[in-house]
């Protein structure tokens, strides 16, 4: 059985004993007291990280600090500050960068978060869905190589940057028999 992958981050070893027994029935449970520890697995891992939840107040980073790291290098994973405390300027600022999808307060009903991690599976789900889609918008079937349309997306954002900050250039080149590469 495949069961998806969750990764808990907390500087309390009880709230991550409490958190495995409650999901172990339903994913692979990894817990993690150490943030680095728990970036070189994510870095690491062969398979695909459901959700990710992390504590907020933590000593040696932050959970949206911690979350955002996340972000670049599993994007698709579903990302959860679980937290005692938190300002709300911090937490609205990082739902609207897309750092974290839900915030849940510290201390929690076992059914509503359970309730609220299915739900964050399948926002994992649509993340991935949509990430394919993007992917075969601007890919071609045969070379699989980025296609026109990417290409233009690109140049509008380097020309729309380079009218703010630093000049642009472009260099094309002509293939010659291009098809028989």
């Amino acid at each position: 059985e495949n069961l998806p992958l969750l990764i808990c981050v907390d500087d309390e070893k009880e709230v991550l004993n409490a958190l495995h027994r409650i999901f172990r029935s339903d994913f692979l449970v990894h817990t993690f007291t150490n943030v680095s520890e728990a970036i070189a697995f994510i870095e690491g891992s062969e398979q695909n990280i459901s959700v990710i939840i992390s504590d907020f107040k933590m000593s040696q980073v932050n959970g949206i600090d911690f979350l955002k790291q996340v972000k670049l290098i599993s994007p698709s994973s579903a990302r959860i500050i679980l937290s005692g405390q938190m300002e709300v300027q911090d937490l609205s600022q990082a739902i609207n960068q897309h750092i974290i999808h839900k915030f849940f307060l510290k201390p929690w009903d076992n059914e509503m978060l359970k309730l609220q991690i299915q739900e964050a599976l399948q926002t994992h789900s649509l993340i991935r869905e949509k990430n394919k889609y993007k992917k075969l918008s601007i890919t071609d079937p045969i070379t699989q190589l980025t296609n026109h349309r990417f290409f233009q997306e690109q140049m509008r954002s380097e020309v729309k940057k380079a009218n703010s900050s630093s000049p642009l250039s472009l260099l094309m080149i002509d293939v010659d028999h291009f098809k028989s590469f």
